[in-house]
């Protein structure tokens, strides 16, 4: 009876393996459509729209006569003062602002110093970023270091505001909504293009070098993202492969397995007595001394210890070919349940990457040259007071 219960659940698991099977795998195609829109997002960025540096179309402005305070005498023969106000995006308390600080420090440390003026941070929320505090001519060496020499303004342009009197004259300022930039000169003409080549400075060096820095870093997750998804698409065929293989089959339940096991030994200890009992008749048949009673019940001994023989050797034929397969299917459940689990990973690490490639690109298009409000330069003349 034990046997044959333990059949019965076996047979009555039939349909569980396909219930077990729909728990398995990965969707490849929702990865491979995240990492295609993510490799799309990242050829916007192609050609030379990181390469170079915007073209500006300047309005000069001419303002009224500004009253500044003469701390130092050297700076009495500056006639005039030129400001540019550069519009920041709205993003204090954006999603991008967090963005931005927390991939500020997978930046290299060159990238850091960009953000780094001599009033405090550039784009960075207040209170974030390095606390460093360079002087304006340090600052403006900073920038033209990381600048293709095509790209920088004119030689004496450089010269100038890699001085000891850039010190004296370049200013920054922000607020929540923009950047200042103050220059002093002798001259308008002066100023204007004092002040036009720092702005060249920070669109080709803050703005752009550091997107194309992010570019590179976005770059190498699609990579990442493109491997792991190819990963993904073998494990799932893997996967298919496998169910394939167990194909309709009965599950056997592993808790059935040790009952089954069980009956195994008991079988076998019943087949080993009955062996003995036939070894027994044969042996009495044999025995001259037996009466022809004896012998004829020694015969119908033999007979049913052959019939219950036969049985229990089929019982044990049956159970055993049962425990090899449910050996088989506990050994392939194991190894879909692993590579469910690896699909799994893989998956992961695809939407991580590709989540890294799009934090990555909106902050290219975040990062990138800021507008300055009306086009203007303000030009002033400049009254020094001393008090």
């Amino acid at each position: 009876m034990r046997t044959l219960s333990a059949c019965c659940c076996a047979i009555l698991w039939l349909g569980c393996s396909t219930l077990l099977a729909n728990q398995f795998g990965g969707q490849g195609p929702t990865s491979a459509a995240a990492v295609a829109a993510a490799e799309k997002r990242l050829a916007t960025f192609g050609g030379d729209a990181l390469t170079t540096v915007p073209e500006r179309t300047w309005k000069i402005v001419k303002a009224d006569a500004t009253k500044l305070l003469l701390k130092d005498i050297e700076q009495v023969d500056r006639k005039f003062r030129g400001t540019v106000q550069l519009q920041l995006p709205t993003f204090l308390n954006a999603l991008n602002a967090r963005e931005l600080v927390e991939h500020w420090h997978s930046l290299s440390k060159e990238s850091h110093a960009l953000f780094a003026s001599p009033n405090g941070q550039l784009l960075l929320p207040f209170g974030t970023g390095t606390r460093e505090r360079p002087s304006a001519s340090d600052y403006f060496r900073t920038l033209i270091k990381r600048i293709p020499e095509d790209q920088r303004p004119a030689a004496e342009l450089l010269d100038y505001l890699s001085s000891p009197a850039a010190d004296q004259d370049a200013t920054f300022s922000r607020s929540d909504t923009g950047i200042y930039l103050s220059v002093l000169g002798k001259t308008s003409d002066e100023v204007e293009s004092r002040l036009k080549a720092i702005v060249q400075l920070l669109d080709a060096a803050l703005h752009q070098s550091t997107r194309r820095e992010l570019l590179t870093g976005a770059q190498v997750s699609l990579a990442k993202a493109k491997a792991h998804l190819a990963e993904q698409q073998r494990l799932e065929a893997d996967t298919k492969d496998l169910r394939e293989r167990m194909g309709d089959a009965a599950r056997i339940p592993p808790e059935v397995l040790p009952h089954l096991q069980a009956q195994q030994i008991t079988l076998g200890i019943d087949i080993e007595g009955l062996e003995a009992e036939l070894k027994a008749c044969d042996q009495l048949l044999q025995e001259k001394q037996r009466t022809e009673q004896e012998r004829d019940a020694a015969r119908s001994r033999r007979v049913h210890s052959e019939l219950e023989l036969a049985r229990e050797r089929a019982k044990l034929a049956r159970i055993n070919a049962i425990v090899d397969e449910g050996h088989v299917q506990v050994s392939r459940r194991r190894e879909l349940g692993d590579l469910s689990t690896k699909v799994s990973s893989a998956k992961s690490q695809v939407e991580a990457e590709t989540r890294l490639v799009t934090t990555r690109a909106n902050l290219i298009d975040f990062l990138a040259p800021l507008p300055a409000v009306d086009d203007a330069i303000r030009i002033a003349p400049i009254e020094w007071v001393t008090r």
